[in-house]
């Protein structure tokens, strides 16, 4: 539990750019099957939800067209 706070702590302090850097490429480590990222990708997409809100769904959009 200590840990998670000290995540959280230093999350907290990142810059909004830093911020969605980290999580971008955690993200992909996880995508490319690196499973221990998957913690990490997960704090730092729960700060991003945190400081940012949840994203709005946006309107159906007809991609067959692209």
């Amino acid at each position: 539990m200590e840990d998670m706070k000290a995540t959280t702590t230093s999350l907290a302090q990142l810059s909004d750019e830093d911020l969605l850097h980290r999580a971008h490429h955690l993200r992909l480590q996880v995508l490319h099957g690196d499973r221990r990222a998957q913690g990490a990708a997960h704090a730092h997409e729960a700060e991003i939800r945190r400081r940012f809100g949840c994203p709005v769904p946006q309107a159906t959009v007809d991609r067959r067209s692209c």
